[in-house]
């Protein structure tokens, strides 16, 4: 624990190469998730789903509680 009014700072250079992959996943997978991958457009109406709709909710829950435990 720091006392107050100390300077801390957090190393990189400390965190092991596979979770610091693990966390870069994560972080994509979270701003990727809201991209629209899938849409259908017919005359006037438009529709689309992204990463955050039936399995893929899951899919993104899964993985930031993973990225979260890391």
């Amino acid at each position: 624990m720091t006392q107050p009014g100390t300077n801390s700072s957090f190393d990189f250079k400390s965190v092991p190469r596979p979770d610091l992959i693990l966390l870069g996943a994560g972080l994509l997978t979270l701003i990727f998730g809201f991209f629209p991958f899938v849409g259908v457009s017919a005359g006037r109406f438009s529709v689309s789903s992204s990463g955050w709709t039936g399995l893929g909710l899951l899919a993104e829950l899964l993985v930031l509680a993973a990225t979260v435990i890391v």
